[in-house]
């Protein structure tokens, strides 16, 4: 989605480039974190003594938001070279 554009390293196609794909991300981070909401929800009630149930969901936020490190550093690398 991004690989094209940031390759071009030209501002005006960069900037749409990163709004669509913001609006991705940021559509699946709500999924993913509406869904780890739903399972604590389900699964708070009636968990057992171990703390390990809220581990799924965990994993899954942290999960969503390390690949994103990586696309923030080509974006602001892509920026710059843009200048």
């Amino acid at each position: 989605m991004l690989r094209e554009r940031l390759g071009t390293r030209d501002m005006g196609q960069i900037r749409p480039a990163i709004n669509r794909w913001l609006i991705v991300t940021i559509g699946w981070q709500v999924l993913v974190i509406g869904a780890c909401v739903v399972y604590v929800v389900v699964q708070g009630s009636n968990h057992s003594k171990s703390p390990l149930w809220i581990v799924p969901p965990m994993g899954a936020a942290f999960g969503i938001a390390m690949p994103l490190q990586l696309i923030v550093m080509a974006i602001v690398r892509a920026a710059r070279e843009a200048r």
